[in-house]
């Protein structure tokens, strides 16, 4: 018999050998309500490799607010670039014997602390064995750089009915004006039935809001939108999302971004304004992009948020988006303050403009390594990972 660990691992190389053909391909991609913009040859993103060597795919890429770059791998481990690029001996966290290795499974999201400098806190969302997603907050030592295992705690733990893997969600980002640390959930997974996204008694689906600052594990913000709701978890922050692979805060604006992964239709990217109060609805599964997928069990009188961005998948190309950072630094001086994403199966990848007749998209480069995440360093530059490369690339002009 064979076990299920082999035979997710027979998936998940399926599915990359597929990826693989559908980029050597370069498929056009169909896009819903949007036409793409060709940038002129002069805005073009360049790429560089700046460090090679690692397993794919890659999930982190972040910073702790020096010249340092944290590149973390799903399988578990997150290693340590100096400002050279040097990979540091010894990695910055390795979780292998304690992650999944399930479709989706493994390290999703890393993030620090704001008040990192202080408290050496680092919090780190990953799938365990049985399924589970957990928080946890560790605590870093210096010499090594690397985290101090033994200084482990739980903050949340989620369990997703689907153990198979699938639907998990991920990232983990403070919020640049209240530092609170958001979390993206999906739904649960694809072999469950039921509308968990929109139901508020589930954190299935959601963003969540956490107040790790005070008492442990965490604190409920009085203002979250569901607080003293009856039925209602006070964690949500707003709720509608499928599977919430990729989202980034504008640092300046405190504006986010989502990229949600569709099912057989549309991925999106959604959008909330730095001055929400939270309980935005983004329709899944009563929506799909801007379209009805589901209606079964929907209010009628509900307001949902439609996406910014969708475009349609295509019968030989189901497309992952992947929602990157919001443009911080000095190489493309004249895109500061927009949003980057690329597309996992033509490995394209675009600025989204915000327009006086609405929001649109502007391709500027393409990579055939199925990007499956980006990151910024300190200066606000920015890398990309995939699932088709050890190389890790930084965007150049």
């Amino acid at each position: 018999m064979i076990k299920k660990s082999a035979l997710y691992g027979l998936c998940l190389m399926t599915m990359f050998i597929w990826l693989w053909l559908q980029v050597r391909q370069k498929p056009q991609t169909e896009f819903f309500s949007y036409m793409p913009i060709i940038a002129p040859a002069s805005e073009q993103i360049m790429f560089e490799i700046v460090a090679s060597g690692f397993v794919p795919p890659l999930t982190v890429i972040t910073n702790a607010g020096d010249e340092r770059l944290l590149v973390g791998e799903q399988r578990g481990v997150v290693h340590v670039l100096s400002a050279d690029w040097v990979r540091q001996e010894e990695p910055f966290l390795d979780i292998r014997a304690l992650v999944g290795n399930g479709f989706g499974q493994g390290i999703l999201g890393l993030a620090f602390d704001p008040d990192y400098e202080q408290n050496r806190y680092v919090y780190v969302h990953y799938v365990d064995q049985k399924g589970v997603s957990r928080i946890v907050r560790f605590v870093t030592i210096e010499e090594p750089w690397q985290v101090d295992m033994s200084s482990a705690m739980d903050v949340l733990s989620i369990p997703h009915l689907d153990s198979v893997g699938s639907h998990y969600g991920g990232p983990l980002r403070f919020g640049p004006n209240d530092g609170y640390l958001y979390i993206a959930v999906g739904d649960g997974g694809f072999l469950v039935e039921g509308n968990r996204a929109q139901d508020l008694s589930l954190l299935w689906g959601k963003v969540l809001r956490l107040d790790v600052s005070g008492a442990e594990p965490y604190e409920i913000p009085i203002d979250n939108p569901y607080v003293g709701v009856d039925g209602a978890r006070p964690e949500i922050w707003s709720l509608g999302l499928r599977n919430p692979w990729s989202m980034s805060f504008d640092g300046e604006s405190g504006d986010l971004y989502i990229g949600d992964v569709g099912e057989e239709f549309f991925d999106e990217i959604n959008y909330q304004e730095g001055s929400s109060e939270g309980g935005d609805n983004y329709g899944w599964r009563c929506y799909q992009g801007d379209e009805p997928y589901d209606l079964d069990k929907c209010e009628p009188d509900e307001i949902y948020r439609a996406p910014v961005y969708s475009f349609a998948h295509r019968a030989a190309c189901n497309e992952v988006l992947v929602v990157g950072p919001v443009y911080e630094g000095v190489l493309y001086p004249e895109r500061k303050g927009r949003l980057l994403f690329a597309e996992m199966c033509t490995g394209k990848f675009y600025w989204l403009i915000e327009t006086v007749g609405g929001w649109l998209s502007r391709e500027t480069g393409q990579l055939s390594i199925a990007p499956t995440v980006m990151g910024s360093d300190v200066r606000g530059e920015v890398y990309v990972g995939g699932v088709l490369s050890e190389h890790l690339y930084l965007f150049r002009r």
